[in-house]
């Protein structure tokens, strides 16, 4: 039994003496079979204690073998051990080797993926556009979250490098050298992700500045359509609506000039930050530049055109509404029928004066159109041909209108004054009419008295006749002052005028055989009285002739001297007769 032991513990020994851990492949394979050669031999521990038992037995029963049992115990007990030294031995190495496999396949893992990483980080590639470096961005921000979840594998390959260096590992040189190169090429990883991560942000950054350029230049390209727009209005409102359209592509472009100087400092950044960029840089600021200097000058000359488009379609407008305005007014000032009758030619004529007192305010206004007119001849305006007949045509209107106004008003005044004329004649016939009537009394008187008041009454009338003379007079002037002046109808005041002084001649006329009439009846009057007071005198003097008292004697004398003094009275009436 103990010579088998003996052999199988050799044929262990040599077993557990093989160095086939230094072989890392399928080392876990080999770690099972080592523990089942460990368990093989914790399960052959009990031979060696039956013959401990045994031998020990036998020497103590004092067998003649007892040296030789004792020295076959102590070789087996030796070999045993050192079965079980080469055992742990080979255990421990196993160990040692799948540690070591396990970090370095650790060390290789994160290796790979850093040598992986470094390609993605090294890459010439920085975006054509800001989609492009945004999308590279995003990328990017996932590799960065990537190597954050990295970071801990490189912190346990460290910790676990370090634990094997500290317990001693036979490979702790390999180990800190792997160690070395891992934190080497990690740090180079970091190095490399900063320096990417600027050079990215600098790309977005360019590609950003590209962006706004690009998006400026093509704002600049979309007004500069507009303001290259040849249409400057047709009308008045057309003008202002182009106009007010053309204030908001101003305070717009006063937005955007905020954003080109922005863009100009920008560029200026750029270029100092990026040195290798600056010529690009400053060619697309140089681009930007020349649009917008270009775009002012446009905004500027459509300003201006738009400015001159306006004062003559305002002065167009006003000369339109001017004119029409006059033709109106023509046709208001020729509508008027004359009156016929002083208060129709009075009211015409206010409404006339009234008329002159709209033109009056309308000269403000011609005034400032003419004005405006002159200014765009001054300016040497593009239309200054049609400004210039436009303005000749309004000095005509308003000419042909304020001399139609005159020509008007002088055939109103015409009007009042033959209206006043036939009012006056009118006046006049009427006053003859009256005094024909009293001329027409053929009564002459019956008595003295009655023919007296007759001829007062006469008088009076012939006062009445001489105080309208004057008034007479003054119509005569007056139809001759309108026969002179050329008046519409000069004829008829004529014929009025003869008809009114034939009529106011014949009552002259009328009026002297009247009173020639009346006085002959006067005359006839006192004719009549007289020979009848000198009848009734002769009559009252017949019957004293007749006294006969003379018959008588008495008082003879102063008979005598009476018949004397009528005798004397005779002779002093005798004229009477």
């Amino acid at each position: 039994d103990a010579d088998e032991l003996e052999s199988w513990i050799h044929e262990k020994l040599q077993a557990a003496s093989d160095e086939s851990y230094k072989d890392a492949t399928n080392l876990q394979a080999k770690i099972q079979k080592h523990q089942a050669f460990e368990a093989e031999v914790a399960a052959h521990g009990n031979a060696i204690v039956v013959l401990d038992n045994t031998g020990m037995e036998m020497i103590g029963y004092g067998h003649f073998e007892s040296e030789k049992i004792k020295q076959c115990l102590d070789e087996l007990h030796r070999l045993w051990e050192l079965l079980l030294r080469k055992l742990a031995d080979k255990g421990q190495k196993l160990q040692q080797a799948l540690v070591l496999v396990q970090f370095l396949r650790h060390c290789d893992e994160v290796m790979f993926w850093i040598n992986d990483k470094e390609t993605f980080v090294m890459a010439d590639e920085f975006g054509q556009d800001l989609e492009h470096v945004e999308v590279l961005q995003r990328k990017f921000d996932e590799f960065q979250k990537d190597m954050a979840s990295q970071e801990f594998r490189v912190t346990e390959v460290n910790e676990q490098a370090e634990k094997l260096i500290n317990d001693d590992h036979p490979e702790r040189e390999t180990i800190r050298k792997r160690r070395e190169e891992l934190n080497e090429a990690w740090n180079k990883l970091k190095a490399l992700t900063l320096l990417r991560q600027e050079r990215l942000f600098g790309a977005h950054e360019i590609q950003r500045f590209n962006r706004d350029a690009d998006e400026t230049i093509t704002w600049i390209t979309e007004k500069d359509v507009v303001l290259s727009s040849d249409d400057y209005g047709r009308d008045l409102v057309s003008v202002q609506t182009l106009q007010r359209k053309h204030e908001g592509i101003e305070r717009d472009l006063a937005a955007l000039e905020d954003k080109v100087m922005t863009l100009g400092q920008e560029a200026d950044r750029l270029c100092s930050i990026h040195s290798d960029h600056g010529s690009q840089i400053r060619g697309k600021h140089a681009e930007i530049m020349a649009t917008w200097e270009m775009l002012k000058r446009k905004a500027q000359e459509r300003r201006r055109r738009l400015d001159e488009s306006y004062l003559l379609h305002r002065f167009l407008a006003d000369f339109r509404d001017l004119v029409s305005w006059i033709h109106d007014m023509n046709a208001i000032i020729s509508a008027d029928e004359l009156a016929k009758d002083v208060a129709g030619a009075e009211a015409l004529l206010e409404r006339h004066q009234e008329h002159k007192g709209e033109i009056d305010a309308r000269e403000d206004s011609f005034r400032s159109t003419a004005e405006a007119g002159q200014i765009l001849l001054d300016q040497k305006h593009y239309a200054v041909d049609e400004v210039k007949e436009k303005l000749g045509i309004l000095e005509n209107e308003k000419s042909v209108l304020l001399a139609l106004w005159e020509e008007r008003r002088i055939l109103y005044e015409q009007c009042m004054d033959l209206q006043l004329f036939y009012r006056d004649t009118e006046q006049a016939d009427t006053w003859m009419a009256k005094q024909e009537a009293f001329l027409a009394n053929q009564d002459l008187g019956d008595s003295l008295d009655s023919v007296e008041a007759l001829l007062k009454k006469h008088e009076d009338f012939e006062k009445s006749l001489n105080a309208q003379e004057e008034k007479i007079k003054a119509l005569d002037e007056f139809a001759t002052k309108l026969i002179e002046g050329q008046h519409y109808a000069a004829d008829d005041v004529a014929q009025r005028r003869a008809a009114l002084l034939e009529r106011r001649n014949a009552l002259l006329e009328r009026s002297h055989t009247r009173h020639t009439m009346l006085e002959e009846s006067y005359r006839l009057q006192q004719f009549e009285r007289d020979c009848d007071e000198t009848k009734g005198w002769i009559n009252e003097k017949l019957k004293i002739a007749m006294d006969e008292s003379y018959l008588d004697p008495t008082n003879l004398n102063g008979k005598v001297q009476k018949h004397q003094n009528f005798i004397q009275e005779l002779n002093a009436n005798r004229s009477r007769v």
